[in-house]
């Protein structure tokens, strides 16, 4: 069990609970811009958590994307609201093109004053999201933060792994209301790989696919981007190197055998012919 750690005089806010639960679930990193919400998150609130600054929005999806696909683990990244917030969305379509567990965060304005297309840099975050997300939702109430962090950390780590947004009114990011220092807060159960990577029934299937290598003439392997998440990775290499068969990936899926590797025959996609 953990508490939020805030200094000896300041009161305990949604932002801190927010830093705190992603710290809880080992980020230990937020890539990103900050705009006038600066007044309600610091970043610097909770031990353990660092800010990157980058040039651009774009730039803070990406870096969380590339190192949430390195670690297997969930990564995030911060922008300002409106034109940031949609600077933000093309690096969390690269995460769900990539199969990667970011976490995005943008401010919104005060929730009373949300009105998209009409309050200056007002747009209906969410909805822009959702198409490309795993899982996209506003804060409603201060103290539902860490819940909200739950639920995108766990479905940005099912498979098909992806991104997880939270849109954060302004006024609620800065507010106390609700929010309990001393409160105690359950252990994050972050996934130590994607949920439904190594799925129920895979013996079965290991022994179908054993069959179909026995009375294959030419077999070649075709290695997706689940085989990496779900660990398999060393079990492919020998398999492919016991009976040599070639082995062709996605990609996504690129390194699962060396790039000189005799039985490597390259990447493939969809747009080949």
């Amino acid at each position: 069990m953990s508490r939020v750690s805030t200094g000896p005089s300041s009161k305990p806010t949604a932002a801190h609970a927010l830093l705190a639960r992603l710290r809880d679930h080992g980020v230990e990193k937020v890539f990103g811009v900050v705009g006038r919400e600066a007044a309600s998150i610091l970043f610097d609130e909770v031990e353990g958590i660092d800010f990157v600054l980058t040039r651009h929005e774009f730039t803070a999806g990406v870096a969380a994307d590339v190192l949430a696909r390195i670690t297997g683990r969930p990564q995030a990244c911060w922008a300002t609201l409106g034109p940031g917030m949609t600077n933000l969305s093309t690096g969390i379509a690269t995460s769900v093109l990539d199969r990667s567990p970011v976490i995005a965060l943008a401010a919104q304005s005060e929730s009373h004053d949300i009105f998209p297309n009409d309050t200056h840099q007002c747009l209906d975050s969410v909805s822009i999201i959702a198409p490309m997300s795993k899982y996209a939702v506003e804060l409603e109430r201060p103290h539902e933060i860490t819940d909200l962090v739950d639920s995108a950390v766990t479905a940005a780590m099912t498979e098909p792994v992806g991104p997880s947004f939270i849109s954060l009114p302004v006024d609620l990011l800065g507010s106390s209301e609700g929010i309990d220092a001393e409160a105690e807060r359950p252990p994050a159960n972050t996934p130590g790989k994607p949920i439904g990577a190594v799925q129920d029934g895979w013996q079965k299937a290991a022994d179908e696919a054993v069959e179909l290598f026995r009375s294959a003439e030419h077999p070649v392997l075709v290695v997706g981007a689940a085989a990496i998440r779900s660990g398999a990775v060393p079990a492919i290499r020998a398999l492919a190197e016991r009976l040599n068969v070639p082995v062709i990936t996605t990609y996504i899926a690129k390194g699962v055998l060396p790039h000189g590797h005799e039985l490597n025959y390259g990447a493939v996609t969809g747009y080949m012919d």
